[in-house]
């Protein structure tokens, strides 16, 4: 019986760069700014949200996406 090995490379960090640039160029078509925060637990990302929530209320209206990449 013979072997053989086939060696398969993907760029996932590629691949969601992509996706994350085409779904921030759809909501830029639409007027909509998106900004992407990334820290450390405990650096302050919910508290500057809330904060710029209060700021911006009620001229506009901001929602919030939160993923975990753990």
């Amino acid at each position: 019986m013979s072997s053989r090995t086939i060696e398969l490379q993907s760029d996932v960090a590629r691949r969601q760069r992509e996706r994350g640039d085409s779904f921030r160029l759809a909501r830029q078509g639409e007027g909509t700014l998106v900004v992407q925060i990334m820290a450390s637990p405990g650096a302050g990302k919910t508290t500057l949200l809330e904060e710029t929530a209060r700021r911006l209320a009620p001229q506009e209206t901001m929602a919030v996406l939160v993923g975990d990449l753990a």
